[in-house]
């Protein structure tokens, strides 16, 4: 009996860690939607020389457009958007290694879960086996007994 409530016991750390998990990986899609969002930001492929080519061509265009004094406001407005947007992108960054960190940790324990319940089911399993015999040779005793 006590195989038996080890087991639900189990079974609900199971769903528990599978909930969980599936809330790690739509957190982790939303980041990723998000990143998208904002820019088409890729992290996987995004550089410091990528950065600088957005900056030298942004630069050009707005000396092209306007006179020098607007054109410095607007170098600094972009200069300002450019450093929140290499803030934003390292800090998403970070998050998806924390959750991609977290996701893979989630996925270790559910897979040990799983084993240890795989384990008990097993036992449960042997003892019922056990129990069977047991009763079987009880009432071949007890039938020796009557019958000899």
């Amino acid at each position: 009996m006590q195989y038996k409530a080890r087991i639900a016991e189990l079974e609900r750390d199971v769903e528990y860690k599978e909930t969980e998990r599936h809330r790690a990986c739509r957190d982790y899609d939303r980041l990723s939607a998000y990143v998208n969002q904002r820019g088409g930001v890729h992290t996987d492929g995004a550089n410091g020389d990528d950065i600088k080519r957005e900056k030298t061509a942004d630069t050009e265009k707005s000396r092209e457009q306007d006179t020098a004094s607007g054109d410095m406001v607007k170098q600094e407005e972009l200069a300002k958007k450019e450093e929140e947007h290499a803030k934003s992108v390292a800090t998403l960054r970070e998050n998806m290694g924390i959750l991609s960190t977290k996701l893979y940790q989630e996925r270790q324990k559910l897979d040990s879960v799983r084993r240890e319940l795989e384990k008990y089911k097993a036992l449960e399993v042997a003892v019922s086996a056990i129990n069977v015999t047991w009763v079987f040779s009880l009432a071949k005793a007890l039938m020796r007994v009557l019958f000899d």
